[in-house]
């Protein structure tokens, strides 16, 4: 494998793990914001508003870190790409 093939490799799956942790700091997200517009009615599986909060102050900023990443990475992936079509 040339190396610039591995650069391209590297550069596309380090896109692929900054999906995967997007995804999952997605569905965290909507889960606190379904506790806040449906609140279950069982108290003991209940969020509290606390909770709620310290939840989106964790995940939101996780979330638009991966997705600068992500898209970081795959321009970078590309751009490598790229020159190794052309040149």
């Amino acid at each position: 494998m040339k190396k610039t093939n591995f650069i391209v490799i590297f550069w596309l799956v380090l896109a692929l793990i900054f999906t995967i942790v997007l995804l999952f700091n997605l569905s965290t997200i909507f889960e606190s914001i379904s506790y806040m517009i449906i609140p279950t009615t069982s108290s003991d599986s209940y969020m509290s508003s606390d909770d709620v909060k310290r939840s989106l102050i964790s995940s939101v900023p996780m979330a638009l870190i991966a997705l600068i990443g992500m898209f970081t990475s795959i321009r970078a992936g590309l751009k490598v790409y790229k020159n190794l079509t052309v040149g």
